[in-house]
Protein backbone atom coordinates (compact mmCIF):
# COMPACT_ATOMS: atom_id res chain seq x y z
CA UNK A 1 0.00 0.00 0.00
CA UNK A 2 1.33 3.40 -1.08
CA UNK A 3 1.63 6.08 1.86
CA UNK A 4 0.24 9.62 1.24
CA UNK A 5 1.17 13.14 2.30
CA UNK A 6 -1.13 16.29 2.04
CA UNK A 7 1.02 19.97 1.94
CA UNK A 8 -0.87 23.42 1.39
CA UNK A 9 0.79 26.60 -0.02
CA UNK A 10 -0.08 29.56 -0.80
CA UNK A 11 -1.94 30.50 -3.70
CA UNK A 12 -0.34 33.87 -4.65
CA UNK A 13 3.15 33.69 -2.81
CA UNK A 14 4.08 29.93 -3.21
CA UNK A 15 5.03 29.91 0.91
CA UNK A 16 5.02 26.89 2.70
CA UNK A 17 1.93 26.99 4.42
CA UNK A 18 1.87 23.65 6.52
CA UNK A 19 3.24 20.01 5.58
CA UNK A 20 1.85 16.28 6.85
CA UNK A 21 -1.50 17.67 7.43
CA UNK A 22 -4.24 15.40 8.72
CA UNK A 23 -6.56 14.81 6.27
CA UNK A 24 -7.75 11.74 5.29
CA UNK A 25 -8.10 11.55 1.23
CA UNK A 26 -11.24 9.97 -0.28
CA UNK A 27 -10.74 10.46 -4.25
CA UNK A 28 -8.70 12.75 -6.47
CA UNK A 29 -8.20 12.68 -10.42
CA UNK A 30 -6.88 14.27 -12.95
CA UNK A 31 -7.72 14.32 -16.90
CA UNK A 32 -5.91 15.35 -19.78
CA UNK A 33 -7.36 18.51 -21.22
CA UNK A 34 -9.93 18.65 -18.33
CA UNK A 35 -10.36 19.69 -14.44
CA UNK A 36 -9.43 16.83 -11.91
CA UNK A 37 -11.27 16.92 -8.45
CA UNK A 38 -10.25 16.25 -4.99
CA UNK A 39 -12.41 15.59 -1.75
CA UNK A 40 -11.26 14.70 1.63
CA UNK A 41 -11.62 15.48 5.11
CA UNK A 42 -9.28 17.40 7.47
CA UNK A 43 -9.38 15.57 11.08
CA UNK A 44 -8.51 16.96 14.26
CA UNK A 45 -7.42 14.28 16.74
CA UNK A 46 -8.65 14.62 20.38
CA UNK A 47 -5.53 15.89 21.62
CA UNK A 48 -4.73 18.52 19.29
CA UNK A 49 -4.66 22.24 20.61
CA UNK A 50 -6.62 24.99 19.66
CA UNK A 51 -3.51 26.89 17.60
CA UNK A 52 -3.02 22.97 15.94
CA UNK A 53 -6.29 23.59 14.83
CA UNK A 54 -6.09 27.24 13.97
CA UNK A 55 -2.78 26.33 12.07
CA UNK A 56 -4.69 23.21 9.86
CA UNK A 57 -7.42 25.33 9.15
CA UNK A 58 -5.81 28.77 7.89
CA UNK A 59 -3.83 26.33 5.75
CA UNK A 60 -6.46 24.90 3.70
CA UNK A 61 -8.61 28.21 3.28
CA UNK A 62 -10.59 28.04 0.11
CA UNK A 63 -8.86 29.66 -3.39
CA UNK A 64 -6.04 30.93 -1.02
CA UNK A 65 -4.70 27.88 -0.79
CA UNK A 66 -3.06 24.75 -2.80
CA UNK A 67 -3.48 21.43 -1.86
CA UNK A 68 -0.15 18.95 -2.64
CA UNK A 69 -0.96 15.18 -2.69
CA UNK A 70 2.31 12.76 -2.71
CA UNK A 71 2.10 9.51 -2.92
CA UNK A 72 5.22 7.91 -0.99
CA UNK A 73 7.24 11.20 -1.84
CA UNK A 74 6.21 11.94 -4.64
CA UNK A 75 3.43 15.03 -5.68
CA UNK A 76 0.85 13.12 -8.25
CA UNK A 77 -2.40 15.97 -7.50
CA UNK A 78 -2.23 20.09 -6.57
CA UNK A 79 -4.71 22.47 -7.09
CA UNK A 80 -6.43 24.85 -5.39
CA UNK A 81 -9.14 24.02 -2.56
CA UNK A 82 -12.41 25.17 -3.37
CA UNK A 83 -14.26 24.81 -0.58
CA UNK A 84 -15.77 23.62 2.77
CA UNK A 85 -18.78 21.33 2.33
CA UNK A 86 -19.40 21.61 6.38
CA UNK A 87 -23.15 20.91 7.65
CA UNK A 88 -22.79 19.69 11.21
CA UNK A 89 -20.13 20.68 14.14
CA UNK A 90 -21.01 17.18 15.79
CA UNK A 91 -18.78 15.41 13.11
CA UNK A 92 -15.30 17.41 14.96
CA UNK A 93 -13.72 17.31 11.14
CA UNK A 94 -13.79 19.62 8.30
CA UNK A 95 -14.68 18.22 4.87
CA UNK A 96 -12.74 19.68 1.69
CA UNK A 97 -12.88 19.86 -1.83
CA UNK A 98 -10.56 20.54 -4.42
CA UNK A 99 -9.83 21.39 -8.20
CA UNK A 100 -6.67 20.92 -10.13
CA UNK A 101 -4.90 23.75 -11.38
CA UNK A 102 -6.08 24.06 -14.67
CA UNK A 103 -9.71 25.42 -12.89
CA UNK A 104 -7.88 28.71 -12.20
CA UNK A 105 -7.94 29.61 -15.81
CA UNK A 106 -11.77 29.28 -15.84
CA UNK A 107 -11.63 32.45 -13.82
CA UNK A 108 -9.29 34.51 -15.47
CA UNK A 109 -11.04 36.15 -18.14
CA UNK A 110 -9.74 37.98 -21.53
CA UNK A 111 -10.15 41.43 -21.37
CA UNK A 112 -7.44 42.71 -23.78
CA UNK A 113 -7.41 42.48 -27.35
CA UNK A 114 -4.73 38.87 -28.00
CA UNK A 115 -3.37 38.51 -31.39
CA UNK A 116 -0.68 35.95 -31.86
CA UNK A 117 0.01 35.57 -35.54
CA UNK A 118 2.19 32.57 -37.20
CA UNK A 119 3.41 31.29 -34.01
CA UNK A 120 4.01 28.34 -32.63
CA UNK A 121 1.09 26.95 -31.09
CA UNK A 122 2.72 25.95 -27.52
CA UNK A 123 3.90 29.52 -27.74
CA UNK A 124 0.45 30.81 -27.91
CA UNK A 125 -0.62 28.40 -25.10
CA UNK A 126 2.24 29.81 -22.97
CA UNK A 127 1.57 33.43 -23.95
CA UNK A 128 -2.39 33.08 -22.88
CA UNK A 129 -1.07 31.60 -19.44
CA UNK A 130 1.52 34.42 -18.96
CA UNK A 131 -1.45 36.72 -19.81
CA UNK A 132 -3.82 35.30 -16.89
CA UNK A 133 -0.91 35.37 -14.42
CA UNK A 134 0.47 39.08 -14.60
CA UNK A 135 -3.12 40.10 -14.59
CA UNK A 136 -3.47 42.60 -11.07
CA UNK A 137 -4.39 42.72 -8.64
CA UNK A 138 -3.39 39.06 -6.92
CA UNK A 139 -3.15 37.44 -10.79
CA UNK A 140 -0.18 35.61 -9.58
CA UNK A 141 -0.43 31.70 -9.03
CA UNK A 142 2.53 30.95 -6.86
CA UNK A 143 5.26 32.55 -8.96
CA UNK A 144 4.15 31.52 -12.49
CA UNK A 145 7.06 32.62 -15.06
CA UNK A 146 9.74 32.10 -12.55
CA UNK A 147 11.17 29.47 -9.86
CA UNK A 148 12.85 30.64 -6.79
CA UNK A 149 12.55 27.55 -4.36
CA UNK A 150 8.99 28.23 -4.09
CA UNK A 151 5.92 26.60 -5.47
CA UNK A 152 5.15 28.14 -8.85
CA UNK A 153 4.19 27.47 -12.24
CA UNK A 154 7.11 27.03 -14.49
CA UNK A 155 5.70 27.93 -18.16
CA UNK A 156 8.64 27.21 -20.35
CA UNK A 157 7.22 25.00 -23.32
CA UNK A 158 8.88 22.97 -25.69
CA UNK A 159 7.86 24.01 -29.46
CA UNK A 160 5.02 21.69 -31.04
CA UNK A 161 6.58 22.91 -34.98
CA UNK A 162 2.89 23.58 -35.76
CA UNK A 163 2.29 27.29 -36.41
CA UNK A 164 -1.03 28.82 -36.32
CA UNK A 165 -2.68 32.57 -35.64
CA UNK A 166 -5.08 33.52 -32.72
CA UNK A 167 -6.82 36.54 -32.62
CA UNK A 168 -8.96 37.18 -28.96
CA UNK A 169 -11.04 40.59 -28.59
CA UNK A 170 -11.34 41.68 -25.54
CA UNK A 171 -14.49 39.52 -25.28
CA UNK A 172 -14.22 38.26 -21.40
CA UNK A 173 -13.73 35.21 -22.63
CA UNK A 174 -11.80 32.61 -20.14
CA UNK A 175 -8.45 31.71 -20.64
CA UNK A 176 -9.85 28.12 -20.58
CA UNK A 177 -12.06 27.98 -23.27
CA UNK A 178 -8.96 29.54 -25.33
CA UNK A 179 -7.19 27.00 -24.49
CA UNK A 180 -10.42 24.23 -25.50
CA UNK A 181 -10.23 25.66 -28.83
CA UNK A 182 -6.46 25.27 -29.35
CA UNK A 183 -7.18 21.70 -28.10
CA UNK A 184 -9.79 21.71 -31.19
CA UNK A 185 -8.61 23.29 -33.55
CA UNK A 186 -4.87 22.22 -33.37
CA UNK A 187 -5.54 18.63 -31.95
CA UNK A 188 -3.49 19.59 -28.93
CA UNK A 189 -2.86 17.59 -25.46
CA UNK A 190 -2.11 19.90 -22.30
CA UNK A 191 -2.59 19.84 -18.30
CA UNK A 192 -0.81 21.38 -15.89
CA UNK A 193 1.23 19.16 -13.79
CA UNK A 194 2.25 18.94 -9.98
CA UNK A 195 6.20 18.08 -9.99
CA UNK A 196 9.26 18.04 -7.56
CA UNK A 197 12.48 19.86 -7.46
CA UNK A 198 15.78 17.08 -6.81
CA UNK A 199 16.05 19.73 -3.45
CA UNK A 200 12.18 18.83 -2.53
CA UNK A 201 10.39 22.26 -3.78
CA UNK A 202 7.27 21.54 -5.00
CA UNK A 203 6.21 23.34 -8.51
CA UNK A 204 3.39 23.17 -11.23
CA UNK A 205 5.04 22.69 -14.94
CA UNK A 206 2.86 23.24 -18.31
CA UNK A 207 2.93 19.71 -19.91
CA UNK A 208 1.86 20.23 -24.19
CA UNK A 209 1.59 17.61 -26.62
CA UNK A 210 0.85 17.64 -30.30
CA UNK A 211 -1.01 15.33 -31.06
CA UNK A 212 -0.38 13.25 -28.22
CA UNK A 213 1.14 14.15 -24.58
CA UNK A 214 3.13 11.38 -22.55
CA UNK A 215 5.55 8.54 -23.73
CA UNK A 216 5.48 5.72 -26.02
CA UNK A 217 5.19 2.32 -24.92
CA UNK A 218 8.87 1.74 -25.94
CA UNK A 219 9.89 4.26 -23.02
CA UNK A 220 7.67 2.86 -20.50
CA UNK A 221 6.43 -0.79 -21.41
CA UNK A 222 3.38 0.09 -19.25
CA UNK A 223 1.25 -2.53 -19.09
CA UNK A 224 -2.14 -3.47 -17.86
CA UNK A 225 -3.03 -7.18 -17.04
CA UNK A 226 -6.77 -8.39 -16.22
CA UNK A 227 -6.57 -10.65 -14.56
CA UNK A 228 -3.83 -10.18 -12.63
CA UNK A 229 -2.35 -10.17 -8.79
CA UNK A 230 -3.21 -6.52 -8.34
CA UNK A 231 -5.80 -5.81 -11.17
CA UNK A 232 -8.73 -7.84 -11.07
CA UNK A 233 -11.78 -5.98 -13.13
CA UNK A 234 -12.19 -3.81 -16.01
CA UNK A 235 -14.95 -1.76 -17.80
CA UNK A 236 -15.15 -1.68 -21.51
CA UNK A 237 -16.76 1.67 -22.19
CA UNK A 238 -18.10 2.25 -25.33
CA UNK A 239 -21.04 4.51 -25.54
CA UNK A 240 -20.12 7.03 -28.53
CA UNK A 241 -22.66 10.38 -28.95
CA UNK A 242 -23.94 11.50 -32.18
CA UNK A 243 -21.30 9.35 -34.14
CA UNK A 244 -19.46 10.55 -36.83
CA UNK A 245 -17.09 8.93 -39.23
CA UNK A 246 -16.87 11.59 -42.38
CA UNK A 247 -17.09 15.33 -41.02
CA UNK A 248 -17.40 17.82 -43.31
CA UNK A 249 -16.40 21.20 -41.90
CA UNK A 250 -16.52 24.54 -43.43
CA UNK A 251 -14.44 27.77 -42.99
CA UNK A 252 -13.67 31.14 -44.12
CA UNK A 253 -10.51 33.06 -44.30
CA UNK A 254 -9.85 36.28 -45.57
CA UNK A 255 -10.00 36.16 -49.15
CA UNK A 256 -11.63 32.41 -49.69
CA UNK A 257 -14.08 29.83 -48.08
CA UNK A 258 -13.19 26.51 -46.87
CA UNK A 259 -14.66 23.02 -47.38
CA UNK A 260 -12.77 20.35 -46.11
CA UNK A 261 -14.14 16.43 -45.71
CA UNK A 262 -12.18 14.11 -43.18
CA UNK A 263 -12.91 10.21 -42.99
CA UNK A 264 -11.98 7.98 -40.36
CA UNK A 265 -10.10 5.56 -42.20
CA UNK A 266 -9.75 2.92 -39.68
CA UNK A 267 -13.28 2.57 -39.45
CA UNK A 268 -13.86 2.29 -42.81
CA UNK A 269 -11.29 -0.37 -43.11
CA UNK A 270 -12.75 -2.16 -40.45
CA UNK A 271 -16.26 -2.23 -41.97
CA UNK A 272 -17.96 0.10 -40.06
CA UNK A 273 -21.23 1.88 -41.63
CA UNK A 274 -20.32 5.31 -43.06
CA UNK A 275 -21.76 8.37 -40.66
CA UNK A 276 -21.82 11.99 -41.23
CA UNK A 277 -21.70 15.11 -39.63
CA UNK A 278 -20.68 18.78 -40.30
CA UNK A 279 -19.64 22.11 -38.86
CA UNK A 280 -18.40 25.14 -39.08
CA UNK A 281 -15.38 26.71 -38.01
CA UNK A 282 -15.92 29.65 -35.73
CA UNK A 283 -13.17 32.89 -36.63
CA UNK A 284 -11.11 33.41 -39.70
CA UNK A 285 -9.55 30.90 -41.13
CA UNK A 286 -5.40 31.76 -41.53
CA UNK A 287 -4.50 28.73 -43.19
CA UNK A 288 -5.18 25.10 -44.60
CA UNK A 289 -3.33 23.43 -42.38
CA UNK A 290 -5.51 24.68 -39.24
CA UNK A 291 -8.88 23.79 -40.73
CA UNK A 292 -7.58 20.70 -41.76
CA UNK A 293 -6.71 19.88 -38.13
CA UNK A 294 -9.83 21.42 -36.56
CA UNK A 295 -11.17 18.65 -39.05
CA UNK A 296 -9.58 16.05 -38.05
CA UNK A 297 -9.64 16.90 -34.15
CA UNK A 298 -13.85 17.10 -34.81
CA UNK A 299 -13.98 13.94 -36.37
CA UNK A 300 -11.81 12.21 -34.03
CA UNK A 301 -13.77 13.08 -31.04
CA UNK A 302 -17.07 12.15 -32.72
CA UNK A 303 -15.51 8.58 -34.45
CA UNK A 304 -16.55 5.55 -32.69
CA UNK A 305 -13.01 4.13 -32.58
CA UNK A 306 -12.20 7.24 -31.05
CA UNK A 307 -15.03 6.55 -28.08
CA UNK A 308 -13.85 3.35 -27.00
CA UNK A 309 -12.73 4.38 -22.85
CA UNK A 310 -11.83 1.54 -20.87
CA UNK A 311 -11.30 1.80 -17.93
CA UNK A 312 -8.57 -0.36 -15.84
CA UNK A 313 -9.22 -1.30 -12.23
CA UNK A 314 -6.11 -1.46 -9.93
CA UNK A 315 -5.43 -2.36 -6.21
CA UNK A 316 -2.57 -1.48 -3.96
CA UNK A 317 0.61 -2.94 -4.86
CA UNK A 318 -0.03 -2.41 -8.43
CA UNK A 319 2.42 -1.45 -10.66
CA UNK A 320 2.72 1.35 -12.78
CA UNK A 321 1.39 3.61 -9.75
CA UNK A 322 0.30 6.99 -10.46
CA UNK A 323 3.78 8.22 -9.12
CA UNK A 324 5.66 6.29 -12.29
CA UNK A 325 3.20 7.98 -14.89
CA UNK A 326 2.52 10.87 -17.07
CA UNK A 327 -0.90 11.55 -18.39
CA UNK A 328 -0.75 11.00 -22.11
CA UNK A 329 0.95 7.72 -21.22
CA UNK A 330 1.00 4.95 -23.77
CA UNK A 331 0.07 1.98 -22.09
CA UNK A 332 -1.19 -1.91 -23.29
CA UNK A 333 -4.01 -3.28 -21.85
CA UNK A 334 -4.05 -7.07 -21.93
CA UNK A 335 -7.20 -8.80 -21.44
CA UNK A 336 -9.49 -11.83 -20.51
CA UNK A 337 -12.95 -12.31 -19.59
CA UNK A 338 -15.78 -13.58 -20.37
CA UNK A 339 -16.46 -10.34 -22.60
CA UNK A 340 -12.63 -11.26 -24.39
CA UNK A 341 -12.41 -14.89 -24.01
CA UNK A 342 -9.11 -16.42 -24.33
CA UNK A 343 -8.01 -17.43 -27.66
CA UNK A 344 -5.92 -20.84 -28.14
CA UNK A 345 -3.34 -21.85 -25.91
CA UNK A 346 -4.51 -19.42 -23.37
CA UNK A 347 -3.70 -16.22 -25.70
CA UNK A 348 -4.78 -13.36 -23.93
CA UNK A 349 -9.02 -12.05 -25.35
CA UNK A 350 -7.55 -8.80 -26.77
CA UNK A 351 -4.47 -6.95 -26.57
CA UNK A 352 -4.21 -3.41 -27.49
CA UNK A 353 -2.45 -0.49 -27.40
CA UNK A 354 -3.90 3.08 -25.65
CA UNK A 355 -3.50 6.02 -24.27
CA UNK A 356 -3.88 6.88 -20.39
CA UNK A 357 -6.05 9.96 -20.33
CA UNK A 358 -6.63 10.26 -16.70
CA UNK A 359 -7.04 8.25 -13.51
CA UNK A 360 -9.23 8.50 -10.26
CA UNK A 361 -7.65 7.38 -7.23
CA UNK A 362 -9.45 6.29 -3.77
CA UNK A 363 -7.23 6.73 -1.15
CA UNK A 364 -6.65 3.59 1.29
CA UNK A 365 -8.99 4.70 4.17
CA UNK A 366 -10.25 2.70 7.54
CA UNK A 367 -13.32 0.90 5.13
CA UNK A 368 -12.05 1.90 2.21
CA UNK A 369 -9.23 0.05 -0.01
CA UNK A 370 -6.67 1.66 -2.01
CA UNK A 371 -7.61 1.96 -5.78
CA UNK A 372 -6.81 3.07 -9.08
CA UNK A 373 -8.97 3.56 -11.48
CA UNK A 374 -6.77 4.08 -14.92
CA UNK A 375 -8.88 5.91 -17.96
CA UNK A 376 -7.59 4.61 -21.31
CA UNK A 377 -8.65 6.69 -24.87
CA UNK A 378 -7.49 5.33 -28.46
CA UNK A 379 -4.26 6.80 -29.54
CA UNK A 380 -5.38 9.76 -32.14
CA UNK A 381 -4.42 7.42 -35.42
CA UNK A 382 -7.10 4.54 -34.31
CA UNK A 383 -7.49 1.62 -32.25
CA UNK A 384 -4.17 -0.94 -33.24
CA UNK A 385 -5.39 -4.43 -34.88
Amino acid sequence: MSTYRFVSTDTVTGRMMCDSLPIVGQTCSRQINAVGSFSGTLTFPQNATAMQRAIWTNALIPWKSILWVLQDGHPIWNGPITGWPHTSLSGGNLPLQGATMEEFFKHREISDDLEYDNMDIFEIFRQELLYAVSKQPNGNIAGSGQFQNQAGIVDTVEYSGVLGSVTESASRKKIYDAWSDLVTTYLMEYTLAPAMTDGGSLYTVAQLGLPQMGRTYDQTGFQLIVPSEHMQDYGWQWTPTDPANKFTVTGTGTTEAFVIVGIAEPEMIQGFPLLENSGSYNGTVTSEAQIINYTIGSMYSTSILGNLTPIVLAGAGQYPAIKDTLLGDEMYFIGTSDLHPAGPNGVPGITQLFQMTGWTLNFPTGDQAEQTSWQLGALVEGPLT
